[in-house]
């Protein structure tokens, strides 16, 4: 299974933090997991899919 990609430099992690907020969703520690799991992904995934990912990486989530 591939792992999470940290692919945001500073000025992106600001801007996907303003969008968060804008969207009125606190841009917490597991948000952004997500977000970047799905970002390393080049296919639409499932929920169970991206859960399944960062578990397998060491991430907890819920």
């Amino acid at each position: 299974m591939m792992g999470v990609h940290r692919w945001r430099g500073p000025d992106q992690q600001r801007e996907l933090i303003g969008e968060l907020r804008a969207a009125g969703l606190a841009p917490t520690a597991q948000r952004r997991l997500v977000l970047d799991a799905l970002h390393g992904h080049d296919h639409p995934a499932s929920a169970i899919a991206i859960y399944q990912r960062l578990r397998a990486d060491g991430r907890t989530v819920g």
